[in-house]
Formats: structure tokens, sequence, C-alpha cells
């Protein structure tokens, strides 16, 4: 009895290290992958600012109209001076350019993109990823998580299932084979 048991135990185990791993990597893809778009849109974004600055002095605005970041699933752009304060936005929270959190234009590197997850209110999360436009400043651009974390609720139900499928088989096919041996 107790070496099926431990048997059956160590299965469980395996199981459960090999549904983790799996559950990591598709969290990771689903995640990260949420900031592509931001990313072309940013580099794009900070290549045309820093080509306008050298050209004219300043970068032309980016729209009139102004998406609602609390609601909207369209990625958004904001344009920072190097001093860091943001100056124009496609998108606005609270009528107003939302601001990113304090440090996270410190950590922007030029030729390199800082991703972040972004949470501006308690409802609104964010990919955001920032670059470098040179000497002109920062670009931000991001989109909010809602599909990303519907994906991600989607993959926690699948690995909550295919665990409890596995529980309920391993321990069944354990209980025949500890009967089996019994009789």
């Amino acid at each position: 009895m107790k070496k099926i048991f431990l048997s059956w135990l160590f299965t469980l185990v395996i199981v459960s290290m090999v549904l983790a791993t799996i559950y990591v990597a598709a969290h990771f893809v689903l995640r990260s992958s949420a900031n592509d778009p931001q990313a072309q849109l940013a580099n794009d974004t900070a290549w045309r600012v820093a080509i306008e600055f050298a050209q004219n002095g300043k970068a032309t605005p980016l729209t009139d109209s102004k998406i609602n970041l609390a609601t909207s699933q369209a990625p958004f752009v904001i344009l920072y001076d190097k001093n860091k304060q943001a100056y124009d936005s496609t998108a606005l929270l609270d009528n107003k350019i939302p601001e990113l959190p304090q440090g996270v234009l410190d950590h922007v590197e030029p030729g390199k993109r800082h991703t972040v997850t972004w949470q501006p209110t308690e409802d609104t999360r964010i990919a955001a990823v920032a670059v470098s436009a040179g000497d002109y400043g920062y670009v931000v651009s991001g989109r909010l998580l809602d599909e990303t974390d519907v994906r991600i609720g989607e993959l926690n139900k699948i690995i909550a299932l295919s665990f409890a499928s596995i529980l309920v088989v391993t321990t069944i096919g354990f209980v025949v084979l500890y009967k089996t041996k019994s009789v």
C-alpha cells in the first residue's frame, strides 16, 4: 500500500511540475507578446520624432482626436520631452494625459526598449513600452491588457481542469492497481 501511495504521489508531483512549466511558459508568451504592437509603434514614433526635431526643431502633434484609455483597446502613444514631461498623447485618462509612474523613463536606454505593466487606475492595466527618441525625449506606447488577461484566465482554467482530470484518473488507476495487488 505504501509503495503504491508513494508512486501515486510521485506521479502527481511530476504532473504538477509539467503543468506548472506549461503554465509559466504560456503565460510568459501571452504577456510578452502583448508588448509587440506597442514596441513597433514606439520605435516608429521615436524615429519620426527624432527626424522632425532635427529638421523642424519640433515634432508635429500626434492627433487631435484622443482615445479614452479606460475603455479603448486601441494602442496609444505619449510623447515626453528630455526632462521626462509629457507634452502630447493620443490617449486621455480622466480628460488628461495619463501619468507614467515615477522612474519608468529612468530605465530607458538608447537603442533598447523598456517594458512595464502599468496600472494607472484600479481597473486599467496597460502593457507599455518606453523607448528613447535620442536628445528629443522619450516615446511610450501602450494598450489595455484586457484581452490578454482574458486569455490568461482561460489558460488558468485549462491548467486547473487538466490537473483535476489527471488527479482523478491517476487516483482511480492507483486504486484499481492497489485492489488488484490486494486480491
